[in-house]
């Protein structure tokens, strides 16, 4: 692999970052224009319209005025490219600034977090990246580390090993920055991952090529009025849950703006994303919604009232829950995390907040495609028989 950086308006200060390669392509920036070729007989150009691929292409030797600069055309004024030659893509990837700068932060408690972060730290040379490891993360493997805030202000992309419980603590941590989150599967079931530890080439190659898919997930905030003070709780991915704190049924009253939903006598209520419909609430009966869906759930858990099923409601649509008088405290969890307890009289109050979080996921990589594989969804039996019999060679 050889790596360049070159800033166009001043091709003395385009920089030479040889690797180790069996055919190293020595380039050096062109007097007019800090265009690039290689050095030898052919000449040719790499330009650089946008992150992503570069192209390479013959163009006449240097010398020819009329020839335009593509390079400067479509990045004017002085830009710093970052070029890398990817053996195992086969392309030139051009990224605007400099190489991808990747914040890692890992679950130290999976078994398989301290080699996978070998390995990452093994291979991320050869795709031409620059790795910031969080503070925990990075004494697993003995390096200097970073504070979150660090990596929230200086990395592109977010790399997180864990498990769906992972990207929900760094979601709260870092929101509401817009900084995309790729999710490491090295736990169990997992909607929110992109990809297993083992797919960490495929992952890097997909990051550096321009190749991800960006999903926007909506994200809950709560507004609390509990003994006779206010305040919010932090942001939630997937859900709040209101649950009973007794052995008897939690009784809530539930408002959509000014008007009346309902009066609630149930175990507790779960209010859930589009992402967070595939996990509580989907135990509780709840639909699977698609997670870019501009809309947020409504879930009774096991209610008193059978035909209390679960509404959709649009994501500009504000939900008040309130503790009626003389009736049984409940608690609150966003995320699995304690929200603290309202008593007879107090409310919360939770809606759609105005930023997304942004989850990254390989191109290639479909929400139905996971659900078949995370759910283990097929045919019927006949169904199945009836294919493979269908794909085996007839017998002689």
């Amino acid at each position: 692999m050889t790596s360049l950086l070159l800033t166009e308006n001043a091709p003395s200060q385009c920089h030479f970052l040889p690797y180790a390669e069996p055919k190293p392509w020595p380039f050096f920036p062109m007097e007019t224009g800090g265009l690039l070729r290689p050095w030898g007989n052919e000449v040719n150009q790499l330009s650089c319209p946008r992150n992503g691929l570069a192209s390479r292409e013959g163009v006449p030797r240097p010398g020819n005025q009329e020839e335009p600069n593509p390079l400067a055309g479509c990045c004017p004024g002085p830009r710093k490219i970052g070029l890398v030659w990817l053996a195992i893509v086969g392309h030139f990837v051009a990224r605007e600034g400099g190489w991808m700068r990747i914040g890692v932060i890992a679950n130290r408690t999976k078994a398989g977090a301290l080699g996978f972060l070998k390995t990452l730290k093994d291979v991320s040379g050869q795709y031409g990246v620059e790795l910031f490891w969080e503070e925990g993360t990075a004494k697993l493997l003995h390096l200097q580390g970073h504070t979150l805030e660090f990596l929230r202000e200086k990395a592109d992309l977010l790399l997180v090993a864990g498990g769906d419980g992972s990207i929900l603590r760094v979601v709260q941590s870092i929101y509401p920055s817009q900084i995309p989150i790729l999710g490491i599967n090295i736990g169990g079931l997992g909607f929110l991952t992109a990809v297993t530890g083992d797919e960490i080439g495929a992952a890097l190659t997909h990051i550096v090529a321009g190749k991800l898919r960006y999903s926007e997930r909506l994200v809950l905030q709560t507004r609390v009025r509990a003994g006779g003070k206010e305040s919010e709780i932090p942001c939630a991915l997937n859900d709040l849950v209101a649950f009973r704190t007794t052995a008897h049924m939690a009784r809530l009253r539930v408002f959509s703006g000014p008007f009346l939903v309902s009066d609630y006598e149930a175990d507790g209520l779960i209010v859930a994303t589009p992402t967070g419909s595939t996990a509580y609430a989907l135990s509780a009966g709840g639909p699977i919604v698609l997670p870019e869906a501009r809309v947020f759930t409504l879930n009774p858990i096991c209610p008193h009232t059978l035909t209390n099923r679960t509404l959709v409601l649009s994501a500009d649509s504000t939900l008040r829950i309130e503790v009626p008088p003389r009736c049984a405290p409940v608690r609150l969890e966003f995320d699995g995390h304690s929200g603290g307890v309202l008593h007879a009289g107090d409310w919360a109050e939770v809606g759609v907040a105005p930023h997304p979080v942004r989850l990254a996921f390989l191109a290639q990589r479909d929400f139905f495609g996971i659900l078949r594989q995370k759910l283990g969804w097929r045919g019927t039996t006949l169904t199945s028989l009836a294919l493979e019999e269908q794909a085996q060679p007839e017998a002689k």
